[in-house]
């Protein structure tokens, strides 16, 4: 329906495509069919009961036969997609989970690998549902993201880097965190300059 057209063209147009002779609206609606005529051709408007009645004949809203302005349906996402993101965490979290308690029980880097590819489909349900197209509005998300996936590569890279290093073992710890730390405050700075350009 064109806004720029007017009530009457539109009252006329939406007639014909419902296959509607100006006799069968009038007696719908319970007026003359010169009132119709009239209408259409803009001598006069319908009144207010007859237009409501106009919209349910024409099974359509106030505005669009008023103002020809099209209402556009809201788009409903389906649950899954709504649940996505937190599904998505819950797979970050329990890779990770898995990561430490596997490499504490039985020290196999094939957990390590396991628990990892738990949080790469984490993230792609994520990615999926939207999540990293609407990133400033899920800060908290994306951080999140960011500790728990990166905690174990800081740790690797920490022990590669360090593997000649003279150190008390007591010390392998604080060093892993830091690394970590680092990395961690490395990948907020460039979501915090990624997010900005994006507003």
């Amino acid at each position: 329906m064109e806004p720029n057209t007017t009530l009457g063209a539109r009252i006329q147009a939406c007639r014909r495509r419902a296959g509607l002779s100006q006799e069968q609206l009038a007696e719908r609606l319970c007026v003359s069919r010169q009132a119709v005529s009239k209408w259409e051709l803009d001598e006069s408007i319908p009144e207010l009961d007859k237009a409501l009645a106009l919209c349910e004949v024409f099974k359509m809203t106030a505005d669009e036969l008023l103002r020809g302005q099209t209402v556009e349906p809201k788009p409903v996402q389906p649950p899954l997609r709504r649940a996505a993101p937190a599904c998505g965490l819950a797979l970050v979290v329990l890779g990770l989970v898995y990561i430490l308690a596997a490499w504490y029980e039985y020290q196999r880097t094939t957990d390590i690998a396991l628990g990892m590819a738990l949080q790469a489909l984490g993230l792609i349900i994520q990615h999926s549902a939207g999540v990293f197209d609407k990133a400033s509005g899920l800060r908290k998300l994306w951080r999140a993201d960011f500790a728990l996936c990166f905690f174990v590569p800081a740790n690797l890279i920490v022990s590669v880097l360090l593997r000649g290093y003279p150190r008390p073992y007591s010390s392998f710890g604080v060093l892993t965190i830091g690394g970590f730390c680092v990395i961690y405050g490395f990948a907020n700075l460039w979501f915090w300059h990624f997010t900005k350009k994006h507003r």
